[in-house]
């Protein structure tokens, strides 16, 4: 078996979001089972005690700052996994480009998470797992770089599989999720929208463990219907509440693939004009709904996306359909079929 020190250099906070941190400890745990050793780098302090209370070594760094020494092996094959690559670090792609150059040259091999823009990457290996991936016009030229595009590469907690999802002839249960910081505070602006239709259902409100949304202020956009609200708060068995939901409202970020492992039915805000983009192309394999950028979506639009799906059931069936097929669990494995090659 091939002795492996990985090195895993990821980031999460309010500004960042969680999504980027949630998929590496799933990678991390599915390669520790491997007998590979793994440790954590992060310029973050929320991120680096998350990483602890899972359980793994971490070390903090600057954010410029390459691999630590100590943490390269001269005895083992050196893989480095990065997901780093966000606006909310790196302002412009030569900067990133930069710093992924000079960590590539400590690694034996690189293997980087991107985001889904068509251009060539500083590593050996570039992991793209979203849906229209598998469309972009990447420049291979040079032949180097193995690709891992498209949602078969998403890596997804054990949780989701076997799971069983009953669409219900009606709407009884919704869950909100806006992912691990939600700093938009989209939360509050879709209970703002279901207070003033006075929905009668049971709301599930999941606030991340990043998030600056306080009790109080879901309280106060939500006086009509507080009564049906629970606030649950870094949920670790996410998958239970998503299988007994029968609709979610979720933001651009990596849930709603969760979402769909789950087959549950979406309707989706984008948190950035450059996001919506990508979930028109999710929604139209998903079959979600996706209402766009959250800054141009008003109550009415969101108040009517629910009442629609509300009333068709046939639609839900489908949208649940379809994101059972989209996400098979199996993309943990396959990165790593790729990385021990």
């Amino acid at each position: 078996m091939l002795q492996v020190n990985c090195i895993i250099r990821v980031d999460a906070s309010h500004t960042i979001g969680n999504g980027h941190l949630a998929r590496c400890l799933i990678v991390a745990k599915y390669l520790k089972s491997k007998s590979w050793k793994i440790d954590f780098i992060t310029a973050e302090q929320q991120s680096k005690q998350i990483i602890e209370q899972s359980g793994f070594s971490c070390k903090k760094i600057e954010h410029n700052d390459t691999v630590p020494a100590d943490l390269i092996s001269k005895s083992r094959k050196n893989i480095i996994i990065s997901d780093i690559n966000t606006p909310a670090i790196y302002s412009s792609q030569k900067t990133y480009k930069d710093y992924i150059s000079r960590i590539h040259k400590q690694a034996d091999l690189l293997a980087t998470f991107e985001d889904m823009i068509d251009m060539p990457y500083p590593a050996d290996v570039v992991i793209i797992p979203y849906c229209g991936a598998e469309r972009l016009e990447i420049d291979r030229a040079d032949g180097l770089i193995k690709y891992l595009l498209g949602p078969r590469y998403f890596p997804l907690k054990e949780d989701y599989k076997d799971k069983e999802k009953i669409i219900s002839k009606s709407v009884k249960n919704i869950a909100i999720i806006m992912g691990g910081s939600d700093p938009e505070k989209i939360t509050l602006k879709v209970l703002e929208a279901l207070n003033k239709i006075k929905v009668d259902v049971f709301i599930t409100v999941l606030i991340g463990g990043l998030s600056e949304i306080t009790d109080q202020d879901i309280t106060d956009c939500s006086g009509n219907i507080i009564k049906n609200i629970v606030i649950k708060r870094d949920v670790s068995n996410i998958s239970n509440i998503f299988c007994e939901s029968d609709l979610a409202f979720t933001n651009s970020g990596l849930t709603k693939y969760e979402l769909s492992a789950a087959g549950v039915p979406m309707i989706i805000l984008s948190n950035t004009d450059q996001q919506s983009k990508y979930s028109d192309i999710f929604a139209s394999v998903s079959g979600s709904i996706h209402l766009g950028y959250h800054v141009i979506v008003s109550n009415t639009d969101i108040a009517n996306a629910y009442k629609y799906i509300c009333n068709n059931y046939n639609k839900r069936k489908r949208m649940s359909a379809k994101g059972l097929t989209l996400i098979d669990g199996k993309g943990v494995g396959l990165i790593y079929k790729e990385l021990e090659s």
